[in-house]
């Protein structure tokens, strides 16, 4: 743990010595007063951005990452954070940095989860790699997992094809119309998931709108494959309902027989 919090006018004194030119910079965050104002931020900023991503995303970041991004951020080739910091006008540095650091982490997160907040944002997906392509293929075990134990017996054996179906689908962009497209499609029908069924399964492994990636079994896995949905209260309340719509339409199906 660093020494106590700087004031804000200790921040900016730090942030004054930051070289501009980017060679320079570089060997200044490896000196004392460098070493110095990364601790700082570590030590006063991280957990902050890490709750808050936990809040807003319900996934686990680590703090690591939020000094990595505040030291990007800080470079040279990347001088509008530092122009606001040292300007007169900024009456708050601690808050305009720790707004800045949290806004990009979530971004960089958010793109990484391939994640829609609205029609207006489309997923980012098409340009994924092969090694990508591989870990959406255990996401889609973990999430059969995750689902089998609050799927009726009887759609056990077309779960994993229907868990697919919405990643494939779910790659095509456009996840706002995922639920609708699902519930018309013939081959989740023959599977078992089709209409409610189908939508359904579409909410709790893609999200549910307006903001998929806090209920999304997929995102979860895609950023943290080790991620326990049971501990991210969004998700496990999306997996209550997935449970609890699954087992109404089971009722009813075997009403109607």
């Amino acid at each position: 743990m660093s020494a106590t919090k700087w004031s804000n006018q200790e921040l900016v004194e730090a942030l004054r010595l930051v070289p501009s030119d980017a060679n320079a910079a570089m060997l200044w965050w490896e000196s004392v007063e460098g070493v110095g104002l990364l601790a700082q931020i570590a030590d006063h900023m991280a957990l902050p951005v890490v709750c808050s991503v936990r809040r807003e995303l319900s996934v686990e970041i680590d703090p690591d990452e939020v000094r990595s991004t505040a030291w990007l951020l800080l470079s040279p080739e990347r001088p509008v954070l530092m122009r606001h910091l040292l300007s007169g006008d900024t009456d708050s540095a601690w808050a305009y940095l720790f707004t800045s650091v949290k806004n990009q982490v979530l971004d960089d997160v958010g793109r990484f989860f391939r994640r829609e907040l609205s029609d207006d944002h489309m997923p980012a997906v098409n340009g994924i790699d092969d090694e990508q392509w591989h870990s959406l293929d255990e996401v889609v075990h973990q999430t059969v997992q995750t689902l089998q134990p609050y799927t009726p017996r009887s759609l056990h054996a077309g779960l994993m094809p229907a868990v697919a179906w919405m990643a494939d689908t779910a790659t095509q962009g456009r996840l706002s119309h995922l639920p609708t497209t699902a519930g018309r499609s013939d081959e989740l029908a023959r599977l078992g998931f089709g209409g409610q069924r189908a939508r359904t399964l579409a909410n709790v492994t893609v999200g549910a709108r307006p903001d998929h990636a806090t209920t999304s079994l997929f995102a979860g896995f895609l950023l943290h494959p080790e991620w326990d949905p049971r501990y991210s209260p969004r998700h496990a309340a999306s997996i209550r309902e997935y449970a609890k719509r699954m087992s109404v339409f089971a009722d009813a199906s075997r009403n109607a027989a």
